[in-house]
């Protein structure tokens, strides 16, 4: 008898064990399917590129706004959560943590900087949470995993425009490369350097500094007496202000080119008066005139690199959520074969098997009597 009524009371454990699981099972698909569609936002909001962090989330804002004025997706609104990545690797992987693990987003739109990105790939290919880069163009980016995409082209093809443009068109004979020590600029670094060199051009000096430096007295007098003809400078917008400035302070008389990160205009509404024929490189977009009217609508008068991709990538994830659900796995899927139309940043937008958009092409701009011009 004390046999069977164990036995019983084993089958009763057992039966609420499966009723439980059950109606756990039930409360997470109405999570899933009720109340609004969560997608998470990282970027760096206060440090060095927080002005382009902030661009961009007003950008991805922008796009929410307008999903759910026209009914959100599929009857339900989205709703954008953000979070601070500060350029940082420890604090974006902890922003994708708590995005991931308490707002229970679908998917992330991030990271910003390279660094950013790829500390917390790992992350999203663990829970199967998609996500899309606006700005990370690091190239080991390429080798992430399934479930991290980008609507920004890897640096492998901004490295060789740039080498091919300052050798070719700028007959440039002799380089001083300052970079950033961090994914970004190491990459960036490397795919010139093997560029410039194959076309013949020299690499006279090469030096890195890390993120928060803001004294290049001792970089700019190496690049003045190594015989260069250019400084290559890989950084962000507070240390390129300086070392600008310092460079105008010390008469150093080389001409400076940098990368993507420099068209921000709070640069150039600095120092534009002392950087008479300084250049740079970045995506062409196709920015309309309607998306600058939006964004000066809600308050920015200047529109930075990555905000027009912030904003694409939202309605690409608008697009594919409308058409697969909110399913992880799912909508990895679907962003391989994905098809976007009439972009802002790109015309088209897809995705290669590594996540990489797929064609780049780049600009130049340049400062003429005090302002940016595209050539």
């Amino acid at each position: 008898m004390k046999n069977i009524k164990w036995i019983i009371g084993i089958l009763v454990v057992i039966i609420l064990v499966v009723v439980l699981s059950n109606g756990g099972d039930k409360e997470q698909s109405a999570q899933q399917t009720e109340g609004p569609i969560k997608i998470g936002f990282i970027g760096p909001l206060t440090g060095d590129v927080a002005s382009l962090g902030e661009n961009a989330l007003i950008a991805a804002q922008l796009a929410v706004d307008e999903i759910n004025a026209n009914g959100g997706i599929n009857d339900r609104t989205v709703e954008l959560i953000a979070e601070d990545g500060s350029c940082s690797g420890k604090e974006a992987s902890s922003a994708a943590q708590k995005l991931i693990s308490i707002d229970k987003v679908v998917g992330i739109i991030g990271g910003l900087c390279s660094s950013e990105s790829s500390a917390f790939t790992g992350i999203l290919n663990q829970s199967e949470t998609p996500g899309i880069s606006y700005c990370s163009s690091a190239a080991t980016l390429s080798d992430a995993g399934d479930y991290f995409f980008r609507t920004y082209p890897s640096d492998a093809y901004q490295g060789v425009f740039a080498a091919n443009y300052l050798r070719n068109e700028k007959m440039i004979d002799k380089v001083a490369v300052l970079y950033v020590n961090d994914d970004w600029g190491a990459g960036l670094k490397q795919s010139f350097i093997d560029t410039f060199k194959n076309l013949g051009g020299e690499v006279v000096l090469e030096e890195s500094f890390e993120k928060d430096e803001r004294d290049f007295r001792t970089q700019l007098l190496k690049a003045q007496a190594s015989g260069a003809n250019l400084i290559y400078y890989l950084g962000f917008d507070q240390g390129a202000v300086s070392a600008i400035k310092q460079r105008d302070e010390l008469n150093v008389d080389l001409p400076m080119f940098g990368a993507d990160p420099w068209d921000d205009m709070t640069i150039w509404n600095d120092v534009a008066s002392i950087s008479e024929g300084f250049g740079y490189t970045v995506p062409h977009t196709t920015d309309s005139q309607s998306f600058t009217s939006k964004m000066a609508d809600v308050g920015v008068s200047e529109v930075s690199v990555c905000a027009s991709q912030s904003y694409d990538t939202m309605n690409i994830f608008a697009q594919v959520i409308g058409q697969v659900g909110t399913n992880g796995s799912d909508i990895k899927d679907a962003l391989y074969d994905v098809q976007y139309q009439n972009g802002i940043s790109s015309q088209n937008i897809s995705f290669d098997e590594n996540g990489d958009l797929v064609g780049a092409e780049y600009v130049v701009k340049t400062i003429q009597d005090g302002q940016v011009v595209e050539l």
